[in-house]
């Protein structure tokens, strides 16, 4: 699986990186996410250092 593969290159960086996985009625689809993080400023400054060093585009979002 490519989202394994990007969770070990992640993990490698240093980033607590884990993949989920979504299952819809179509297909079964795979997240890549990293953290947690409890400050959501910490969150949108690693969010913005994974896509600089790792051309990987994200978002910041709270998990319930």
């Amino acid at each position: 699986k490519s989202a394994d593969a990007l969770v070990v290159k992640l993990q490698l960086a240093g980033l607590t990186a884990f993949a989920e996985t979504v299952i819809s009625a179509n297909s079964t689809d795979y997240k890549v996410r990293i953290g947690p993080e409890i400050d959501r400023n910490k969150a949108i400054e690693l969010a913005r250092k994974v896509k600089t060093e790792h051309g990987l585009d994200g978002f910041v979002t709270t998990q319930d």
